[in-house]
């Protein structure tokens, strides 16, 4: 509550100052766009991916945006703190809000995470993927580039995923594994395993567990996601290599046949001359709009947690575009109004005229008044502008026709019951929902706009609930 009520009162001062301008040529259509940042505590440092100079919270910048709209990187800092990223895309006239209480940032993360906020979300569908059997009881999936390092999945026991460096043994179910990864190109590599039945130094290991609320997050190791398997509640199996190791020896079985036609085993012996350290991790979770990106580093034998709650991290870091106004007028006047937003959600009920405070968005206004009729109107307010609207109230009538499949299906306007079978409704003007029930069917919902004097037709074929 503290950190909102400041959020006011900053506001009021900083548009009651002078605003500072980023550096750079306007082009020669542009308008400018704004950013507010604000932060808990003050005095962070603000940078801005292509802009020169570097700006400290509370702070109003000025930008040029290309008037098709520019993608911008803000980066708010301060030592001891997270570090807080936003990725926005601005527009000329756009004002946009950046809100960052990075105390509570720290107490939820600590102070060496890294969160983002991505205007475009991260997808969290799981899809396909396709693996390969390589023996000792495991998986192979596509490898990590930097660092170099093959993931398995080990078929039996606990689920979790062993992250094997390039040229480390490491001690899978079954059997010693060393892994070398050759890089082709962008997208090319290709592995070679071997399985020596002896190593003279397999590292100690360690568990992470990546956890979130909600789960299904999708989890990043090194930047490397693997789309049918890494995501929340997840478990990692990984090497702690403390301090280099030297002269590491590996003896593979073999077998030789001798002149005598005798087949015999004997040892192969190999070395790897270094084995470098190899003892922390970086994770990254991601939800929606949201990131966390942390470094873990492990000792042996530990298992160490990690848990992202995404709505501490939503309340904690906001980006949201300034409201603008709209005004609305009626003739005649004192007409009820209803808002809606673009998804049917009613924001606003009142009497004409009337003054709102809005996010840019499509809003839906519809308007009635007793005897001298309706109308509804949509209208696009815009961030930090003012739009007025009048609507003139008509008692035409609009006039929908219904196709429907099952033709006995019921009928409910609005949620009020209108029939079944029903081929023709009259109605005033208005934002409608019109919802089609049936036995055996799925129900399905059409949200409309009639507008005065209006015939429409509406076809709908309902779809059977599955056997």
């Amino acid at each position: 509550m503290k950190f909102r009520a400041l959020v006011v009162v900053l506001l009021a001062i900083m548009f009651l100052t002078q605003t500072l301008t980023a550096t750079g040529a306007p082009s020669k259509n542009s308008q400018t766009a704004a950013l507010v940042i604000i932060s808990m505590p003050e005095g962070a440092t603000v940078s801005i991916s292509n802009q020169s100079g570097v700006w400290y919270t509370p702070v109003n910048i000025t930008l040029f945006p290309d008037v098709k709209g520019g993608e911008y990187k803000i980066t708010i800092s301060k030592e001891g703190y997270p570090t807080a990223i936003a990725i926005i895309n601005l527009t000329p006239r756009d004002v946009k809000i950046i809100k960052v209480d990075l105390e509570g940032l720290r107490a939820a993360f600590g102070e060496n995470a890294t969160v983002e906020f991505n205007e475009a979300p991260y997808e969290s569908i799981k899809g396909g993927h396709a693996s390969s059997w390589v023996g000792c009881g495991g998986m192979s999936f596509s490898p990590l580039r930097e660092p170099p390092m093959n993931v398995l999945k080990p078929s039996s026991g606990d689920r979790y995923f062993l992250l094997i460096p390039n040229n480390t043994p490491i001690q899978t179910p079954g059997c010693i594994v060393l892994t070398r990864i050759y890089f082709h190109g962008e997208d090319g590599y290709s592995i070679v395993s071997s399985f020596p039945y002896f190593s003279s130094y397999i590292p100690p290991m360690a568990t992470i567990v990546v956890n979130s609320t909600p789960k299904d997050a999708k989890v990043y190791v090194f930047d490397h996601h693997i789309s049918a398997e890494w995501f929340t509640p997840m478990t990692l199996r990984v090497p702690v290599i403390k301090e280099p190791v030297n002269n590491v020896t590996l003896y593979y079985p073999d077998f030789e046949r001798r002149a005598d036609g005798k087949v015999v085993q004997k040892v192969i012996t190999r070395n790897i001359s270094i084995i470098s350290p190899f003892d922390t991790y970086r994770i990254k979770v991601a939800y929606g709009n949201y990131a966390l990106e942390t470094m873990i580093k492990p000792a042996p034998g530990e298992t160490m947690t990690l848990n992202v709650e995404f709505e501490t991290l939503r309340k904690a870091f906001e980006v949201v575009p300034m409201n603008g106004t709209l005004n609305i007028y009626t003739d005649p006047k004192n007409a009820a109004l209803m808002i809606k937003d673009s998804s049917g959600e009613i924001v606003a009920r009142g009497y004409a005229p009337m003054r709102l405070s809005l996010p840019p968005g499509e809003y839906t206004i519809t308007a009635s008044k007793y005897r001298a009729g309706a109308n509804v109107a949509r209208v696009y307010v815009a961030s930090n502008t003012s739009k007025s609207v009048t609507l003139h109230l008509s008692q035409k009538q609009a006039v929908l026709k219904l196709n429907v499949f099952p033709a006995n299906a019921t009928v409910l306007v609005n949620g009020a019951r209108r029939g079944e079978g029903i081929e023709r409704l009259v109605l005033k003007a208005g934002d409608y929902v019109i919802t089609f029930r049936a036995p055996g069917f799925l129900e399905h919902k059409e949200r409309i706009i009639l507008h005065p004097g209006d015939t429409k037709v509406l076809n709908v074929t309902l779809t059977p609930l599955p056997t």
